[in-house]
């Protein structure tokens, strides 16, 4: 009888921490999905710049 409550005891700890890295995952992905729906500007075409150099030689 002792050693089935040590082996309830051990199923109950692995249940308990599976629950916890389950949430955490689960945390994880909704924040990946958030910051996937903020628009950073990265899908703008870049203008491009004018040379501030002058051409003296021409």
């Amino acid at each position: 009888m002792k050693n089935l409550k040590g082996v309830i005891s051990i199923i109950g700890i692995v249940v308990k921490y599976g629950a916890v890295v389950t949430a955490i995952i689960k945390g994880v992905q909704v924040v990946a999905d958030e910051l996937s729906k903020i628009d950073f500007g990265a899908d703008e075409q870049k203008k491009p710049t004018e040379s501030l150099k002058s051409n003296t030689n021409e």
